[in-house]
């Protein structure tokens, strides 16, 4: 009988070839001190991954998938061709520091409750990635989340991501991880049900992270273990149409119904139009302006990111609803 690995390493390409190049180099270049299986699946993109991973990375079980599978659907049909004790889930666009695989992996093996283990993510300049971890969410908090309020207020309990910036010596416990980079037991990802499927993606890490906790498990930062994730390049190509900004919060309204409940998430959609009335109107009025100083285009982007935001709170982007098929 063939011993299973310690490790099996997930990840979910979409036209990021380049990225899944760079991610599997900084893995292998480096001993992990286990024994490890890598499992790439692509989400219908034929970006050319397969034939870069025949020819750099032989070892690496490449899965084509036939249409775009979305993140936790994708990662589910990898993980069911896995066997490692311990499952790595990475995004593409990430890389790993020496010696952040085997502090994750140690930190589950020897810690009898830990649910989802989380890492230190950087940006691609070197500063930290304020959403590596975060508190579970609630409205308030969704309408409030800006980058101007979380480079003030780092720390406020608020955002959850005040062990960012406390420098620990040990593994802290949070309310949730980034799915750009969560390791978790086997078993345990067994009994969570595996990533929730009513999503496209987007909200689907933090839902787990929630069936992990409410397993009684505690979910864990390791700010030791380090990675650079170079952050959302496989959606950039659709950002200027407002793209992501709908299906963040068209699967965010999800995670309301799911676990809080319908009406919560109504209130939430209708917040959200107001919230998107205000913007388009300010950004409105300061247009002129931009187009003096330069930045007219910049600012066309976001009216029209805000305007597909308004239009989503309105019902008036059914597209979305197709994108989960739970």
């Amino acid at each position: 009988m063939v011993k299973p690995p310690d490790l099996s390493i997930i990840i979910v390409n979409w036209n990021s070839a380049d990225f899944v190049r760079k991610c599997i180099s900084s893995l292998y270049a480096q001993p992990l001190g286990l024994s490890v299986e890598t499992i790439v699946i692509d989400n219908a993109s034929h970006d050319g991954c397969r034939e870069m991973i025949a020819r750099d990375f032989p070892g690496v079980q490449f899965i084509q998938g036939e249409e775009n599978y979305g993140f936790g659907r994708a990662n589910n049909a990898a993980f069911l061709h896995s066997n490692g004790r311990l499952v790595l889930f990475l995004n593409p666009d990430t890389e790993t520091s020496a010696g952040a695989v085997q502090r994750m992996a140690e930190l589950l093996a020897n810690t009898s409750d830990a649910g989802i283990v989380g890492a230190k993510l950087l940006n691609s300049d070197g500063t930290i990635q304020t959403s590596c971890i975060q508190k579970f969410p609630s409205i308030l908090g969704i309408l409030l989340d800006s980058d101007l309020l979380r480079t003030l207020l780092p720390r406020w309990s608020f955002w959850g991501m005040r062990p960012l910036f406390d420098n620990p010596s040990g593994s802290v416990e949070v309310d949730a991880i980034s799915g750009a980079c969560q390791m978790v037991s086997r078993d345990v990802f067994l009994r969570a049900h595996m990533y929730s499927t009513a999503y496209f993606m987007y909200a689907e890490d933090v839902d787990l992270c929630l069936r992990a906790k409410r397993l009684g498990l505690r979910n864990l930062y390791v700010p030791d273990a380090v990675f650079v994730h170079h952050g959302g390049k496989s959606s950039d190509a659709v950002v200027e149409s407002g793209w992501s900004a709908i299906v963040m919060r068209e699967s965010w309204k999800r995670f309301f119904e799911l676990n809080h409940s319908r009406t919560y998430a109504k209130v939430f959609q209708v917040s959200v139009g107001l919230q998107a009335v205000l913007r388009v109107a300010v950004i409105s009025l300061a247009a002129p302006v931009a187009r003096i100083t330069g930045r007219g285009r910049s600012v066309t982007m976001i009216r029209r990111k805000w305007t597909s935001i308004l239009r989503w709170a309105l019902g008036l982007e059914q597209w979305v609803c197709g994108l989960s098929r739970d």
